[in-house]
């Protein structure tokens, strides 16, 4: 099946690699405009290009998910080059492994802000666009990790962080 994303504008954290590369070729293969945030800004950049290269619609936005006006510049960017946003795929996050007692506040900090501070502001601001343009609205995706619904070992933070992102992927799902 192809095209089940036509026409559809969509915002991908952490799309320089990994998962979020990957979704970002999926995406556009699938129809949609992307809108790529990362902070790798080479590589971020280096994607958007090449998709444009390849015929599909892509915008880089090089930016730091775990900041407010980062985060306001990436729906920003989409709503100004597609005329709204239909899709958020919040995946940017770090891995840490550790037990507690390994674990800084540092560490701690740096995990909780990462993967769980940057994926309420992404979908924050995604969801206050999306309302905007009711009945239109739009999908949430959120991608979370084993490792927020169950004790893994070695993951005092990194599981916390995750389930974290767990119960706000359900409490959206309550309120939205």
């Amino acid at each position: 099946m192809r095209g089940r994303l036509q026409s559809k504008a969509a915002l991908i954290t952490g799309a320089a690699s990994g998962i979020g590369l990957a979704t970002a070729e999926r995406f556009v293969k699938e129809g949609a405009a992307v809108v790529l945030a990362d902070r790798q800004a080479d590589a971020v950049t280096a994607l958007a290009d090449r998709l444009r290269g390849e015929g599909y619609q892509a915008v880089a936005v090089p930016g730091d998910v775990t900041n407010t006006d980062d985060v306001r510049r990436s729906v920003a960017r989409a709503v100004a080059e597609y005329g709204r946003l239909d899709i958020l795929f919040a995946n940017a996050g770090i891995r840490h492994s550790g037990e507690l007692v390994e674990t800084s506040d540092e560490d701690w900090d740096r995990l909780l802000t990462v993967n769980a501070k940057s994926v309420f502001l992404c979908a924050r601001e995604s969801v206050r666009q999306m309302l905007a343009q009711r009945p239109a609205g739009g999908s949430v995706v959120i991608n979370g990790s084993i490792s927020g619904l169950a004790g893994i070992p070695k993951q005092a933070a990194y599981a916390p962080s995750k389930g974290a992102v767990v119960e706000l992927t359900r409490q959206l799902a309550v309120e939205y």
